[in-house]
């Protein structure tokens, strides 16, 4: 549903990806496969973060479609009841539990954020633990030189 907006944001990740980068890996005999893993993953990180992100929280919005398809119950047998069906399932029912369909939505309130924190620190740079090992081996060697 969201693969043409996914396919122009990675492409547009994708060409914001110098050149020179390639040219200098190929230079120093690095194969496709390197450049892949050492160029075009680290650089495309922020763009692969965004886009995992903004898909589970729109898969966990997803009320429309299945709703149409299974005219509003979720059948056969609750298989493809999203909670937000659930959800309007609680509210709509006889009785009105609001409470019931509150609580459902926290639910995927807190589904989606510790869904989206997994992702981003599994995806995190590790940039800190880089410039710190930097910085004392610049100071190491500043003062065996100095």
């Amino acid at each position: 549903m969201w693969f043409g907006t996914t396919l122009i944001i990675i492409m547009a990740g994708m060409t914001s990806i110098s050149p020179s980068f390639y040219e200098s890996a190929m230079v120093d005999g690095a194969n496709s496969w390197q450049m892949f893993t050492k160029i075009t993953l680290p650089l495309l990180r922020p763009v692969l973060v965004y886009i995992l992100v903004t898909s589970l929280v729109g898969g966990m919005q997803m009320f429309d479609i299945p709703y149409m398809l299974t005219d509003g119950r979720g059948s056969p047998n609750g298989s493809i009841m999203t909670m937000n069906i659930l959800m309007y399932m609680k509210f709509s029912s006889n009785k009105g539990h609001i409470g019931a369909a509150a609580s459902v939505g926290v639910m995927i309130f807190l589904v989606t954020c510790i869904s989206a924190l997994i992702i981003i620190k599994l995806l995190k740079e590790k940039e800190s633990k880089r410039e710190i090992k930097s910085i004392n081996r610049g100071v190491k060697g500043y003062e065996l030189h100095g």
